[in-house]
C-alpha cells in the first residue's frame, strides 16, 4: 500500500467511526469517484496523483496540515516509484509521528496476549487490515519489529525521530490525537478513562518550568502504568494552552 492510501484509507475510518454504517460507496460519491477506484486507491494499485489529491482534500475538508501533509504522501509515492529513495526509513519515521495508528501496533505487541495476525491487530485497535498491514511493514522497516520464529518482537531503542520534522505536520500529529479521543469519548467507560481540565490565571514567565514539569510527569507516569503484565495500549495528552490572546497595544 502506498503511503498517500493509507491516509486515504484513515480518513474513510474516521467516518466510519463516527457513523458505523459509513460504507466505501458512500465515501467514493463524497470524493466523486466510483467504488472500484476507491478499492484502488486503497488497496495501493493505482497511485493518488497531486491532481485527485487536491481535489479530494476539499471534498473531505482538510485542514492545511493535513492537506500539506497528503500531498507530501502523494509526491512521495511517486518518487519512490520512479527511483527506490534511500529517505524511505526517514519517512517511514515521519509517518509514525504524525499518524497515529503505527505506534499504536508498535506498542500492542508489548501486551501480553498479542497476537501477529493483521486481523485480530485491526480488531483490539478498530482500524481497517490495510492500515495494520502497511503499518506493520513499516516497524520492520525500521528495525521497531522483528519476526522470529513467526513471533513479531518488538525492539526498543531503535527508533529515533528524524529531523526537521516540518512544523505544520506536528500539529496535525496533535489534533488527530485529540479528533481521535473526542471520535471515541461516548464509547469508553468513565473507569477506564481520565479527562480532566482547570482554567487558571498564570505569571507566564514560568511557562518554561510548567514546561518541564509535564515532560518530568509524563515520562514517571509512564514508568509507571507500563510495569506488570500489560493488556491495553492508550494515549496521554496533557495541554496547557492559552485562552488570552496577547494584551491589545
Amino acid at each position: 500500500m502506498s503511503r498517500a492510501s493509507d491516509f486515504l484509507l484513515n480518513q474513510y475510518q474516521i467516518r466510519k467511526t463516527r457513523n458505523p454504517r459509513y460504507s466505501q460507496g458512500a465515501f467514493a460519491r463524497l470524493l466523486g469517484v466510483n467504488s472500484g477506484r476507491i478499492a484502488q486507491y486503497f488497496s495501493g494499485k493505482r497511485l493518488i496523483t497531486k491532481v485527485a489529491a487536491e481535489k479530494f482534500s476539499t471534498k473531505l475538508e482538510l485542514d492545511t496540515e493535513q492537506h500539506s501533509y497528503f500531498l507530501h504522501l502523494c509526491e512521495t509515492d511517486k518518487k519512490e516509484k520512479k527511483a527506490p529513495s534511500p529517505t524511505l526509513v526517514q519517512d517511514d519515521a515521519l509517518a509514525l509521528l504524525v499518524e497515529w495508528h503505527h505506534l499504536a501496533v508498535y506498542y500492542l505487541a508489548f501486551t501480553i496476549d498479542f497476537q501477529n495476525d493483521p486481523s485480530w491487530i485491526a480488531s483490539r485497535l478498530q482500524i481497517p487490515e490495510g492500515l495494520v498491514t502497511s503499518s506493520l511493514e513499516r516497524l520492520e522497516r525500521l528495525g521497531m519489529l522483528q519476526e522470529i520464529d513467526g513471533k513479531l518482537v518488538p525492539q526498543r531503542g531503535s527508533f529515533a525521530s528524524p529531523s526537521g520534522v516540518p512544523n505544520p505536520f506536528l500539529q496535525m500529529c496533535h489534533k488527530d490525537n485529540l479528533r481521535y479521543v473526542t471520535d471515541r469519548l461516548s464509547e469508553v467507560p468513565l473507569d477506564r478513562r481520565d479527562l480532566s481540565s482547570i482554567v487558571l490565571a498564570i505569571d507566564d514567565s514560568k511557562l518554561a518550568e510548567a514546561r518541564e514539569l509535564i515532560r518530568t510527569f509524563r515520562r514517571k507516569l509512564a514508568g509507571l502504568i507500563s510495569e506488570g503484565k500489560r493488556n491495553h495500549v492508550y494515549t496521554l495528552n496533557v495541554q496547557l494552552f492559552p485562552l488570552t490572546s496577547e494584551n491589545p497595544q
